[in-house]
């Protein structure tokens, strides 16, 4: 009866939603991190003039959940970044019926969109404390189960780094023994063709000798003639031989070139499925482990131009938008800045990259407030760790 008489003195009198500093406690932490990226998190400490030099993101997340203490100007700024976030939600649910937020919660929990209902069970004033008990109890669970599904994940997709990168290597080889095979072809026809036309001109020869021994002349010039048509004739057999072996060569680049040809579908085909594989089952947003990364704008600025494709097909394979910019200054400053406008994330290699254009990225991300990673390699596995890593943590634009 008397835990009865607690939550109905909870529940707001005037009907108006409870504030950041009022929701209960347990619910602080699991609204902060839930309803916040580490992104807007940072945004929102440097609006409030913190200095956040040397902080990691604990103690980042620290301090807003410590700001919801009591009134001040961070709870108050949190306040109205979250109710403007939350709008929608907001002017459907803010103040609905303890039945209703149950039915919504139970159908978040089952999709995993939990973050506007958090905010929500914590400012609706009609939302008793054993519901918001619940709440948070469905959340922690949830919590445990999405770090195993994440480990589980990180451990999967670092097996098929490791296959890709070998296939990577087969790749590599079988292109170059192809490049080889292409310049032996090249150089088969070249000699075929020399030989076809020395054939050619002994076979005019012979005519003529030929035709010059029917003519009567006296017999040391028939001799002489009969000779040199010996020797042409010898000479015209050799090349015969010589073509036929060539021809036989050319026959046999083709096949090696084939058979390389093969070998590079194949490995191309077998790297497109693993990195689908790497996706597989995820089709369902809600459920999706990258619908964080899921339609964000992701810009690489230098690296290797010739992998632009395979970088694009990384970035398309985890729900993402993929621009390149070789990081040259042929465009002038301007042309980067518009691209680094339109990305929510940049990635940044230097060991391709002039010193210029890293220092340039950075100037541009921080003009513009923009969330920028600097690798130290351009190679698939580097761009995809950093991909990785962005899935686990999450980022808003």
């Amino acid at each position: 009866m008397e835990d009865g008489m607690v939550q109905l003195a909870e529940t707001a009198l005037d009907g108006s939603r409870k504030l950041f500093w009022e929701i209960r406690e347990y619910l602080r932490c699991p609204i902060v991190g839930t309803c916040m990226s580490m992104f807007e998190q940072k945004k929102l400490l440097r609006k409030a003039r913190y200095d956040i030099n040397g902080l990691d993101e604990y103690e980042m997340h620290v301090i807003l959940v410590n700001s919801s203490r009591s009134e001040n100007p961070l709870a108050r700024r949190i306040q109205r970044y979250l109710d403007r976030k939350y709008s929608r939600q907001i002017k459907d649910f803010g103040l609905c019926s303890e039945d209703t937020f149950i039915h919504c919660w139970r159908e978040g929990v089952r999709c995993g969109d939990l973050d506007w209902l958090l905010w929500i069970a914590g400012t609706n004033p009609n939302l008793t404390n054993s519901v918001t008990c619940g709440v948070f109890g469905d959340w922690h669970m949830h919590m445990h189960q999405q770090g195993r599904l994440a480990r589980d994940r990180l451990c999967r997709i670092d097996r098929l780094n490791c296959r890709i990168e070998e296939l990577r290597g087969k790749l590599k080889a079988a292109r170059k023994q192809a490049g080889d095979y292409k310049k032996e072809r090249a150089a088969a026809w070249k000699s075929l063709a020399v030989h076809e036309g020395r054939i050619r001109t002994l076979e005019k020869e012979n005519e003529t000798l030929g035709n010059t021994l029917d003519v009567g002349r006296n017999a040391e010039e028939k001799a002489s003639l009969r000779k040199r048509f010996e020797k042409s004739d010898r000479q015209s057999r050799k090349l015969a031989v010589s073509l036929d072996d060539v021809k036989k060569e050319r026959n046999r680049l083709r096949e090696e070139l084939k058979e390389s040809r093969e070998t590079n579908q194949v490995a191309t085909y077998e790297i497109k499925n693993l990195i689908r594989e790497m996706h597989l089952g995820e089709t369902d947003c809600e459920k999706c482990p990258n619908r964080d990364l899921c339609e964000k704008k992701i810009l690489l600025v230098g690296g290797i131009t010739k992998l632009e494709a395979v970088y694009r097909s990384l970035v398309n394979g985890v729900g993402g938008k993929f621009k390149y910019h070789d990081g040259r200054s042929r465009g002038g400053e301007r042309s980067l800045q518009d691209k680094i406008g339109w990305a929510d994330v940049i990635l940044c290699p230097v060991d391709v990259n002039s010193h210029s254009a890293a220092l340039g990225v950075k100037k541009i991300c921080r003009k513009l407030d923009k969330p920028y990673f600097i690798l130290r390699k351009s190679s698939i596995s580097s761009v995809l760790r950093v991909l990785n890593e962005l899935m686990a943590a999450g980022i808003q634009s």
